[in-house]
């Protein structure tokens, strides 16, 4: 298969729609969600006589019923937390990192102060 040639000097118009969308999560100041870390903690604390497969359901019902997501006026992408910028724990392996960590930082860098709910559920985790 053939690839097109492309112009090396291509330039793409950008909608304002995207543009605005690009700004605002740029601007958007970044943050943890432990929504989904409190109710696996919850769940798994709870359950230890379920089987695996019966435990992962659960959390994926909770996380389906309760968990608020961001979805912004992008109608193609969102955010699994329900910040626009924001990340989340995946606590299955190698959570140890996390111990006696006060703070954390996303991709950009920019360092997120936990409160002491977040770290104390991080600390069960």
């Amino acid at each position: 298969m053939m690839m097109p040639e492309h112009e090396p000097n291509m330039t793409f118009e950008v909608s304002e729609r995207v543009m605005r969308e690009r700004e605002q999560l740029f601007s958007a100041p970044p943050n943890v969600d432990t929504d989904k870390l409190k109710i696996e903690v919850e769940v798994y604390e709870g359950s230890e006589a379920k089987s695996p497969a019966m435990r992962r359901a659960e959390v994926l019902n909770r996380l389906c019923h309760e968990k608020p997501i961001f979805i912004d006026g992008n109608p193609i992408v969102g955010n699994l937390t329900k910040y626009k910028y924001g990340g989340y724990f995946i606590p299955h392996s190698h959570f140890t990192w996390t111990r006696g960590l006060k703070e954390f930082a996303l991709q950009r860098g920019a360092t997120i102060q936990m409160t002491e709910e977040d770290l104390n559920c991080i600390e069960k985790a």
